[in-house]
């Protein structure tokens, strides 16, 4: 767990910086997002209700490399978090929480 949320916290500061991304929420949703084929992202990082703010930063081949890396990570580690099939996926970044123990 630990080493998961580190590894999401440093693909999260190189997206920050790579792309000049502001932290809010959720700013890559979703994989779709993510054209490495034409080395571009769909940012929607200061966005309103009508998504105007949207738009396309370009990706540099060092952070293509490391999404794809992660993207491995993260498949392996959701496969042994989830012992049945999901039909959703999680967004790009997620952490994982340690449940609170409960007290005897």
């Amino acid at each position: 767990m630990k080493l998961h949320n580190a590894y999401t916290q440093y693909v999260h500061a190189m997206l920050r910086f790579a792309l000049g991304m502001r932290d809010v929420g959720q700013p890559l949703p979703n994989w779709e997002r993510i054209d490495t084929k034409n080395m571009v992202v769909l940012l929607s990082d200061k966005d309103d209700v009508a998504s105007t703010a949207t738009r396309i930063a370009p990706l540099c081949p060092t952070l293509s490399r490391q999404l794809q890396l992660y993207a491995k990570h993260w498949r392996a580690t959701w496969a042994k978090l989830l012992s049945h099939s999901c039909d959703s996926l999680p967004p790009v970044l997620f952490y994982l929480l340690r449940k609170a123990r409960m007290s005897r």
